[in-house]
């Protein structure tokens, strides 16, 4: 199990999601490799290896974490709409319960 907590892993994370970000500006997903995430990276194969088994695999794990942000934020959202009392809470609080429920 890797040390989530290293830097290197951290830094390393971080170039393999910026890469991908760029490489998606530039090309469809399905044309997003191992070997042009690595490049884009400038990191190894080994190093994206130790992170994810494959692209799909790393995909699923950004969504995932996209979708984490997503309903952080409208858990946020929701806590400063309740301040202003109960007309806001029906809608908001019914799409936070779907967010934080996973749908």
């Amino acid at each position: 199990m890797p040390n989530t907590e290293d830097l290197r892993y951290q830094r390393t994370e971080a170039a393999i999601r910026e890469a991908f970000l760029r490489l998606l500006a530039q090309i469809p997903l399905e044309k997003v490799s191992v070997s042009r995430l690595c490049n884009e990276a400038h990191i190894s194969r080994n190093a994206f290896y130790l992170h994810y088994e494959n692209t799909t695999r790393f995909y699923h794990a950004l969504m995932g974490d996209f979708a984490d942000e997503f309903r952080a934020e409208c858990m946020a959202s929701f806590d400063r709409l309740a301040a202003f009392g109960d007309i806001h809470r029906g809608p908001t609080e019914v799409m936070t319960r779907y967010l934080v429920e996973g749908g």
